[in-house]
């Protein structure tokens, strides 16, 4: 009886790969058939290269660290003021309404 449906075929494959591996050797698959989403990358290979090779360390920070990329241009004398306040009248609201919903 033939091993047709791919269910008995992956499993052929995987005692191949295991039989392959007892032997020291290597079993090659083509990337076209078993691996589809290497083709996704293989494509974009380059372009990503590029892209990272080009970013300084700061960019590579800021992308991590969001505050890193604002704070090197925000105005402290326009707006701290208007900042500390605004955090403390939502830290006032939000406080005792916080302790509120914990006591239910």
């Amino acid at each position: 009886m033939p091993l047709t449906n791919p269910q008995n075929e992956k499993i052929l494959h995987h005692h191949r790969i295991a039989e392959d591996a007892k032997r020291n050797t290597v079993h090659r698959v083509p990337s076209s058939t078993h691996a589809p989403h290497l083709n996704f990358w293989e494509k974009r290979r380059g372009r990503f290269k590029d892209e990272v090779s080009t970013r300084s360390a700061c960019d590579w920070f800021s992308s991590f660290i969001p505050m890193a990329k604002w704070i090197r241009e925000y105005d402290v004398k326009g707006t701290l003021l208007q900042d500390v306040i605004a955090g403390l009248t939502v830290g006032v609201m939000v406080v005792p309404q916080s302790m509120s919903y914990a006591k239910l």
